[in-house]
């Protein structure tokens, strides 16, 4: 080939990977944001583009070089919109991750997170849940609040259904599905009272089952009925396509068989009677080849679901009793997932519980019984029919949720949707899998749309890559700062160009080095509209936003204000700027409910502030090297205290948690809100810092700082003395204080005490002159600023300072404690983390709780107090649909399970929760967590012990995306240290069944000393589980539990 052409076709987002199917498809794996599937229109022949041609270069002589200059030409295009692609699909992406919350704004069972996403013009702020996405296809009012749904066909060879029944409470209502839903009264079914089952029977025949009667509606119009005796009625039933099973009350339980030669429902002559009320019944389908199930369940008042056997040559034996916490309230009989040899009974409970117990297919005996909190209300289970056959159950209580069977594991995942109240199964020719369900008054259709995806996101779209934000919890708002380099934003000028071009698909107009766009944005989370878009003029962007109330201000506001960090023309490299401004705004509401901003006034900084935080009541700065704390003015801020000579760059400031967040004042008699003292600075290559602030001196000391120069992208405080770091090699790491420098602290409670603060501090000082301070260390330079009126260092002895800002350069006299560590994998990075007294209370702040006993990890890893023995156990979760295209973190795959369910907790303020949990999210998009291990015997030594079966050369191999050695792959940067990867544990439930004897590690191949000598295989998991003392069921269920008892 000589030459090719090269032609302009089409714009799409910047990709990392581009696929053509012979379908006609395009994939765009993208860089950043989502990535999308376009369907190929044409091949752009049609249009009228200019075509460039590339000529191979020859070397023939002189002349010819000089001709091909002369026919050189630039290739210049003008950016359309799409013509030759169709855009027929998105899979959403959480990458980039710049920043993180998490809250409970629109107070569901379980807290959403809050993530900014994205760069440029396809920013955005995401909303993400835990809990499969469900599609609403149709709502209709109903006439009155109804009780039941079911949905029925009309002959058993159609493939889709013909009615929708719906019971109230003293009527039936028969829907026709067609085009249109609509009523229909020549149904057969009786009206004028509630019914409690229905079903298609097998000669086609429909059934019809209310208290009074048991109506058999034949094909041809016939209607053989059954009527309980006098003074008795109906109270539950259950049925499939050939058996009818009824309750009556005072405990009679009779079964109906369709007799397939006379055509009608034939009684058997033994009835059973348990003895007691019976609550609820269930049956399972009929399996291939069979013409009767072999066993029901019934549930009693006496808190047991009882096996009952229906054999035609047994007699009604009880086969198994289960004792139940509470009375049952509904009972399923399922094969979940493909396998009809595996049968389980699921049990739900009045007080919110739903039980899954493994039937034996042989005798049926009752196993591996498993126990999960839905919610507070009463579960109620519905057998389901998912995606490609799979059979599934749906649990409703105060959220739905679904059980089933995915890459062979069990799970049990919550849908993203509205409370239900009954539902059924739903098939149609526009939806071939969904659910017809009832919620108070309304009906309502929807599909599931995705079974591997357990974590749902909405989308709300933000003009530039945005730089952090808060929430401004009164009115439940966030508000947004957003800055772009490079570009030219959205101006007067170039409106009509980004309104035919926009941003999110085509991106902005290039601009040189130092030209900056952005915008400071107030966004509605349940609308997804901007109340105000603030524009920032004069190429001045913003890097750091604060919500602050300043309490001990003499200013007339008294709410919170909004304080923004911005610089003028800044540069990156070399890092200046010509001026630097903290903006403060206040928040006012108009007629229509829209929250704006109105500038208060702004206070110019040395440097571009990095980070803005609330402390004592008053607004602390990092502004380049120094920490600065802000007291609110009527004309700016003022200065109330100051500590320079960090060593580099200051990026984040982390207050640390008080025991109680108000506290009685016997002098003003009132309650006043208790103020931390403490708090932790990150440098942008030295590390962490701990600092003390001391409200009588007005001073910051920096008691403690770490060995390691980490260079951090992320940190939060598990306890007052522990905090959790990350930097940007992708190492995640536990630092506590040193016990010397913490019993010195502990002398100083975080409150209002000045006196005790100053005692503790003045000790400490006296300890920083014992010790002999490195002067001049290049790499390490921390300092005091003292003022000149206020004592301190010169308090003490110290050395100060005149001729510069420097009052003292030397290392912090304490160094932090390394308590675990470990590389998250995957070359990723974690953006942001959040530490948590538990999942289900993430919407509550930590200080809500009394932290000694809730969030203290190191606590309770084994005793770190006394023994420095922290132990973790480190959980990945990753959007599925983000992942299937995306191979950077090889422990977090789509085949894992995302969870079960929430743990039941008490949900008494007074009752401190006792699962605490670290959550972190990472650039590529991953979510994870951290759980602390609280039994040193039956967890630590349980995960160490399996990690390292998993980790032999026997396992690893299985593990391909973990390649040769696990732990070189966790301990890429610093040793893996006190940190168990539960995603490599969860692949236990992997394991093949068997694998060869060769592989074997735990024998030698001696046949006197390998009992496998003679086989050619044998099962892991088994031997894995014998070393445990453990059988394989109980190792799957241990991993079940910790993770429910933790997270989702």
């Amino acid at each position: 080939m000589h030459e090719f052409g090269i032609k302009y076709f089409d714009t799409v987002a910047v990709a990392n990977a581009l696929a053509v199917f012979r379908s006609g498809f395009l994939f765009c794996g993208a860089e950043f944001g989502n990535h999308q599937l376009y369907q190929l229109e044409n091949l752009g022949d049609e249009g009228d583009e200019a075509e460039y041609l590339a000529v191979e270069e020859r070397d023939d002589d002189d002349d010819d070089d000089e001709m091909n200059q002369d026919e050189e030409q630039e290739a210049e295009f003008q950016p359309r919109s799409l013509s030759s692609l169709t855009l027929v699909g998105e899979l959403d992406s959480l990458c980039p991750f710049v920043g993180g919350m998490i809250n409970n704004l629109a107070q569901e069972d379980t807290p959403q997170m809050y993530g900014l996403c994205g760069r440029g013009g396809g920013s955005s702020l995401k909303v993400i849940r835990h809990g499969l996405e469900v599609t609403e296809m149709a709502v209709s009012e109903l006439p009155g609040n109804a009780k039941a749904v079911w949905t029925i066909k009309k002959r058993i060879e159609d493939e889709y259904d013909s009615y929708i029944v719906v019971s109230f409470l003293d009527a039936t209502l028969v829907l026709l599905i067609g085009e249109e839903v609509e009523e229909v009264l020549d149904s057969g079914f009786i009206s004028d009272t509630p019914t409690l089952g229905v079903q298609l029977l097998a000669d086609n025949g429909m059934l019809q089952v209310t208290p009074h009667a048991l109506r058999h509606i034949k094909a041809d119009g016939r209607v053989n009925e059954w009527q309980p005796p006098p003074g008795r009625e109906i109270i539950a039933t259950t049925s499939n396509s050939r058996q009818v099973v009824i309750a009556l009350n005072r405990g009679d339980v009779i079964l109906f068989e369709l007799d397939g030669d006379l055509g009608i429902l034939s009684e058997w002559g033994e009835k059973l009677n348990i003895g007691c009320d019976v609550v609820c019944l269930a049956i399972p389908e009929i399996q291939e080849g069979r013409t009767r199930a072999l066993v029901m369940a019934i549930g009693c008042n006496d808190q047991t679901a009882r096996l009952v056997s229906i054999d035609p040559n047994k007699d009604l034996d009880i086969l198994g009793t289960l004792a139940l916490s509470d009375m049952p309230d509904s009972l399923c009989l399922s094969h979940v997932g493909h396998t009809v040899n595996e049968l389980y009974m699921f049990v739900g409970l009045r007080n919110g519980i739903m039980q899954r117990t493994a039937l034996d297919p042989a005798t049926y005996e009752m196993t591996d019984t498993r126990t999960r909190f839905l919610g507070t209300k009463p579960v109620k289970l519905f057998p389901m029919m998912a995606s490609q056959g799979r059979q599934c159950v749906l649990a409703l209580s105060t959220r739905p949720w679904i059980s089933y069977k995915h890459s062979g594991q069990h799970r049990l995942d919550p849908l993203s949707y509205d409370m239900l109240e009954f539902a059924a199964g739903f098939r149609s020719e526009q939806i071939s899998e969904g659910v017809v369900a009832i919620s108070e008054n309304s009906l309502r259709i929807i599909t599931v749309d995705r079974l591997d995806a357990q974590i749902n996101t909405v989308s709300m779209p933000l003009s530039y890559t945005p730089r952090g934000f808060v929430l401004h919890s009164k009115y439940k708002k966030f508000v947004v700062i957003e800055s772009e380099h490079g570009i030219i934003g959205n101006t007067e000028d170039f409106a009509q160009h980004y309104s035919a071009l926009p941003p999110s698909q085509f991106g902005y107009v290039r601009n040189g080095d130092g030209c900056w766009a952005s915008c400071i944005r107030v966004l509605d989370p349940f609308t997804g509209n901007s109340d105000h878009i603030l524009e920032l003029e004069d190429n001045e962007a913003a890097f750091s936003v604060a919500l602050v109330k300043f309490y001990h201000s003499n200013s007339e506001i008294d709410d919170h204000v909004l304080v923004v960090g911005t610089g003028v023309d800044v540069t990156l490299k070399p890092r200046t700027c010509k001026s630097a401004y903290l903006r403060v705004y206040t928040f006012s509401q108009t007629e229509d409910g829209q929250l704006v901003l109105e500038l208060l006034h702004k206070t110019q900084t040395a440097h571009v502030p990095q980070c803005l935080v609330e402390f004592q009541g008053q607004l602390l700065a990092a502004v380049g090297n120094s920490l600065i704390m802000y007291d609110l003015g009527r004309k700016q801020l003022l200065r109330k205290a100051h500590l320079g000579g960090l060593p580099t760059l200051l990026t984040r400031i982390v207050v640390a948690p008080t025991r109680h967040r108000y506290a009685y004042s016997k002098t003003s008699d009132s309650v006043k809100p208790v103020f931390s003292n403490r708090l932790v600075v990150s440098d942008v290559s030295e590390s962490v810092h701990y600092v003390v602030y001391s409200p009588s001196a007005h001073q910051f000391f920096v008691v403690c700082d770490d060995v390691v120069p980490r260079y951090i992208t992320a940190l939060t405080f598990l306890d007052r003395d522990t905090v959790a770091v990350s930097d940007k090699f992708g190492t995640f790491a536990v630092l506590r204080l040193p016990d010397d420098l913490r019993k010195q602290l502990d002398r100083a409670p975080a409150a209002n005490t000045d006196s005790s603060t100053h005692m503790a501090l003045h000790q400490i000082l006296i300890n920083i002159m014992n010790k002999k301070a490195t002067f001049q260390n290049p790499r390490r330079r921390l300092a005091a600023a003292v003022p000149s009126n206020i004592g301190g260092f010169g308090a003490v002895g110290a050395i100060q300072s005149a001729s510069s800002s420097y009052a003292l350069s030397f290392e912090a006299p304490y160094k932090f404690e390394l308590i675990a560590q470990s590389s998250i994998g995957g070359s990723d990075i974690i953006t942001h983390m959040v530490s948590l007294p538990s999942w289900p209370y993430a919407f509550k702040k930590l200080s809500d709780y009394d932290l000694s006993a809730t969030t203290d990890f190191a606590a309770m890893s084994g005793g770190v107090d006394q023994h420095h023995d922290y132990n973790a156990i480190d959980y990945d979760y990753v959007d599925a649909k983000h992942l299937q295209h995306s191979s950077a973190s090889a422990s977090g795959s789509s085949q894992y399970p995302n969870g079960t369910a929430v743990a039941p907790h008490s949900t008494s303020s007074s009752t401190a929760p006792k699962a605490p949990v670290l959550i972190y999210f990472t650039l590529l998009g991953q979510i994870g967590a951290m759980i602390p291990l609280t039994n040193k015997h039956t967890d630590v030594e349980f995960f160490q012990t399996l990690e390292m079966h998993l980790r032999s050369s026997t396992s690893s191999h299985l593990f391909s995306k973990l390649g040769n050695s696990h732990i070189t792959y966790k301990s890429r940067v610093s040793p893996v240290k006190n940190i168990i990867d539960g995603s490599l544990c969860e692949l236990y439930s992997n394991l093949p069944l068997k694998i060869h004897r060769s592989a074997s590690i735990f024998y030698d191949e001696h046949a006197d000393e390998n009992p496998y000598a003679d086989d050619s295989s044998y099962c892991l998991k088994t031997e894995i589980a014998s070393s445990l003392d453990r059988s394989v069921g109980d190792v799957i269920k241990k991993l079940e539990d910790i993770r429910a008892l933790h997270i989702f």
